[in-house]
């Protein structure tokens, strides 16, 4: 995987012309510009979906309401094995 292709919000297509070409031409100093606004504008759109939905409730029927389903057994699993020993359960 290219280094661009890592970090694709901080990378403009502009940045792989000749550094002196860019330097000397206001057109295309104007196009980067234009492309790394539209990329970090992207960037906190994607950033404030994601976040938002991380802390939803999972929807019914998908995987994660299964995997909160097993999470929950296996906690209280836990919980009743520590109460067995008589000590308390710390998370």
């Amino acid at each position: 995987m290219k280094f661009c292709q890592r970090n694709r919000y901080a990378f403009s297509l502009v940045d792989f012309l000749p550094f002196w070409l860019v330097r000397n031409s206001r057109i295309i100093q104007l196009i980067r510009k234009v492309d790394i606004d539209a990329k970090r504008r992207q960037y906190n759109k994607d950033y404030r979906e994601i976040n938002i939905d991380f802390y939803k409730e999972p929807k019914p029927n998908s995987d994660w309401s299964e995997t909160w389903e097993v999470t929950e057994g296996l906690i209280k699993l836990m919980g009743d094995e520590v109460y067995k020993k008589k000590h308390t359960l710390c998370l």
